[in-house]
Parts: C-alpha cells; sequence; structure tokens
C-alpha cells in the first residue's frame, strides 16, 4: 500500500505530526508537561528545565541567548524560558 501521491503540504503535516508525537512521548518519559507548539503557552521554565526539554547541555541554551538565537527573561543569570520560545527554537532555528 504504497501512497505515491505525496505532495509537500501533506509531507509537511505526516512530518510535524511525527515530531509532534515524539516529543509528547520523551517528555511524559522524562515527566515533563506536554505543551503543543500550536498553542501559545505562558508557562516558563528554568535554566536545567529548559536544558532537558530540548535535549541539549545548559551551557549551549546560554550561548544561543548570548547569541540572540534564543529568547529568555529573567535577571542576571537566573535565566527563564517559555515553552513556546523552546519549541521555537528547537523546531526552527539551526543550531
Amino acid at each position: 500500500m504504497s501512497d505515491h501521491n505525496i505532495t509537500p503540504n501533506s509531507f509537511d503535516d505526516w512530518f510535524k505530526k511525527i515530531i509532534e508525537e515524539a516529543l509528547k512521548k520523551f517528555q511524559s518519559e522524562n515527566n515533563i508537561p506536554y505543551h503543543s507548539p500550536n498553542t501559545e503557552s505562558a508557562k516558563v521554565v528554568t535554566l536545567k528545565e529548559a536544558a532537558v526539554y530540548c535535549g541539549i547541555c545548559t551551557r549551549t541554551l546560554v550561548s544561543r541567548v548570548r547569541e540572540g538565537k534564543l529568547k529568555s527573561g529573567g535577571t542576571g543569570r537566573n535565566y527563564r524560558f517559555r515553552i513556546s520560545d523552546l519549541d521555537d527554537f528547537m523546531f526552527n532555528e539551526e543550531n
């Protein structure tokens, strides 16, 4: 049952669905609350929580903030990240 009529839009939809399912599975296995990339979330997380969420080192996140590739809030070294900003960073940016 091969589907040879794949359009770019159907592929994009399929790919987004696969990525979203993988993200849900990862977050449930690591006790991270799921927030859909399609809904704006005001939930903020700490630097360590953001690193676990993204699956990268905290130093990498800090350097991306300093480079201007990732938005963060907080004062001094108290970085705070919105889940929606992390989703945008992971899915739309070239790291």
